[in-house]
């Protein structure tokens, strides 16, 4: 057990192909010699994964476990609660299990997300932030998360937020993948937030079609007066007005629109 413990740790930490093959412990069994272990002494399967979990740990000292939260963070003041979106991806996340919301920043995907626990009524999540991490911290994070999705929570939501696959990506790619299957194989639901979206390949080995992604929208003219409304602009017919300025100047970038109405609502609404 401890040579093929040993060669399974081994493999997962490496940098090249980290595929078990049948064969390899055919050969290890073969090879080595079996010790008996009194029954005292045995360690427990939660042992074994904590033992895992320590090899696999990268040189950094940051603790990568405060990015994980069990509640959503706190929504921004005055924003769009973007019910029609809502509403529809709802439905979408439902039927699929997995949702991929792409966007430049600010364009409120984790906002977007945060809004999607709500309307399901989530009870329970798994909130990991990736923003800042290496590719050997978001490796070891995926694969601290995927030991505790064994046991979920009924009704847990996971949110991989800010999940950018560039450098540093073949580092915790397979990480990511059997961290996905994880959360999928026991019903979901998933949701990743990203600047960059999925490959195809890597769509393909987590059995996910392109149809999971969604480019998050930009705020139209009803949730652009939704928000104004929000900040103190009660007169509709200077709301209609402002929504129409704002709206042409930002193009609709929920960031952007946040920005010009805090900055309107200190003029009092001229």
């Amino acid at each position: 057990m401890p040579f093929l413990f040993q060669y399974v740790c081994d493999l997962i930490s490496g940098s090249g192909d980290r595929r078990l093959h049948r064969d390899d412990f055919l050969q290890i069994f073969e090879e080595q010699p079996t010790s008996r272990v009194p029954l005292g002494g045995s360690q427990t399967a939660a042992e074994m994964d904590t033992i895992a979990f320590r090899a696999l740990q990268p040189t950094s000292t940051r603790p990568v476990c405060a990015n994980v939260r069990v509640t959503p963070p706190t929504l921004p003041t005055g924003l769009s609660r973007r019910a029609a979106v809502i509403r529809g991806i709802s439905l979408k996340l439902r039927t699929g299990l997995a949702l991929v919301l792409k966007g430049s920043t600010g364009m409120g995907k984790s906002t977007l997300a945060n809004l999607l626990l709500i309307a399901g009524n989530a009870l329970h999540c798994r909130w990991i932030d990736l923003r800042g991490l290496t590719g050997e911290e978001i490796r070891l994070l995926l694969h601290q998360e995927t030991f505790i999705s064994r046991n979920p929570t009924s009704g847990s939501y996971y949110v991989l937020d800010d999940l950018n696959v560039g450098s540093g990506f073949s580092a915790y790619e397979n990480n990511l993948v059997e961290f996905c299957c994880a959360i999928l194989s026991r019903g979901g639901p998933l949701i990743i937030t990203t600047q960059t979206g999925f490959p195809p390949n890597l769509l393909n080995r987590i059995n996910l079609s392109s149809e999971v992604e969604l480019q998050v929208p930009p705020l139209v003219p009803s949730e652009i007066e939704e928000v104004l409304l929000n900040f103190g602009c009660e007169n509709e017919r200077r709301r209609k007005i402002w929504g129409l300025v704002i709206g042409g100047q930002t193009h609709g970038h929920p960031q952007l629109v946040l920005a010009m109405a805090r900055r309107v609502q200190a003029e009092s609404w001229p």
